[in-house]
C-alpha cells in the first residue's frame, strides 16, 4: 500500500484514490490475526470510505465501499447499530448498482443485503420491530436475481455461488441449491479460502439427493 498511501495526504479530495484506500484498508482488516487490529484497520477504512462518498458522489466504487465498510465497522456494534446500519447499507448499495450496472461485486452487495435481512433470527426480528416503526425488509426471492446478476459478472465468484445455494435451499427448492453448490465446487481456487468454499460446495450438493 506504499505508493498508495504516499498519494492519499491527510488533505486528499480525489475520491478515486480515497475508496481504494478504503479498499486496502478493508484487505488489511480481513487478514488481520486479532479482532483489536481488525476493527482499527476497519475504522480506517471507514473515514477514507466517507470521504470518497464524499468527494464522489456519481463514482459508483465510493458508495460500494462506504457501504462495506459501514457493514464490517457495525459488526462490531450491538443490533440497534447494525439494524440502523442496514438502512444506510441498503441505499448505498443501490446507488452503487445505479452507478455501476456492470460491475459484479455491486450487485452481489445488495443481494447479501437482501439474503442477510430474510436470514435474520427470530429474536433479532423481534428486537428490530421492537426498535423501529419499519424495520429492514427483505426476501430470499429479492435476493436471488441480484446474485445470478453478479455470477453472470464475476462467474468465479465462490462466496456468491454459496448464498444463491442456500438462497434456493432456503425457498425449499433444492434441485436448484444443488445446481449452484455443484457451480460452486467446479469453481477454480487460488486461495485456501476458495479452496474451503469448493469443498463446502461438494458437501452441500452431495447432502441433496436426485
Amino acid at each position: 500500500m506504499g505508493v498508495l498511501q504516499e498519494a492519499v495526504q491527510p488533505d486528499c479530495t480525489d475520491p478515486e484514490l480515497l475508496w481504494r484506500f478504503a479498499r486496502a484498508h478493508y484487505q488489511m482488516g480481513v487478514n488481520a490475526k486479532s479482532k483489536d487490529e481488525q476493527q482499527k484497520y476497519f475504522v480506517a477504512g471507514l473515514q477514507y470510505a466517507e470521504r470518497a462518498r464524499e468527494y464522489g458522489d456519481t463514482i459508483g466504487p465510493c458508495h460500494k465501499w462506504w457501504a462495506i465498510m459501514v457493514k464490517k465497522v457495525g459488526d462490531f456494534g450491538g443490533t440497534k447499530e447494525k439494524i440502523q446500519n442496514a438502512f444506510k447499507i441498503k441505499e448505498a448499495a443501490l446507488r452503487a448498482v445505479e452507478l455501476t450496472p456492470t460491475d459484479g461485486t455491486s450487485h452481489h452487495l445488495l443481494g447479501a443485503w437482501f439474503y442477510n435481512v430474510a436470514n435474520v433470527g427470530w429474536i433479532e426480528r423481534k428486537v428490530a420491530t421492537a426498535l423501529f416503526a419499519s424495520p429492514p425488509e427483505g426476501t430470499y426471492e429479492e435476493a436471488i436475481p441480484y446474485l445470478e446478476r453478479a455470477h453472470e459478472l464475476l462467474p468465479d465468484f465462490h462466496d456468491n455461488a454459496l448464498m444463491l445455494g442456500d438462497a434456493y435451499k432456503a425457498l425449499s427448492q433444492p434441485q436448484k441449491a444443488k445446481e449452484w453448490y455443484l457451480k460452486l465446487a467446479a469453481m477454480p481456487t487460488r486461495t485456501e479460502e476458495e479452496t474451503r468454499l469448493v469443498n463446502e460446495g461438494k458437501s452441500r450438493a452431495a447432502a441433496i439427493k436426485g
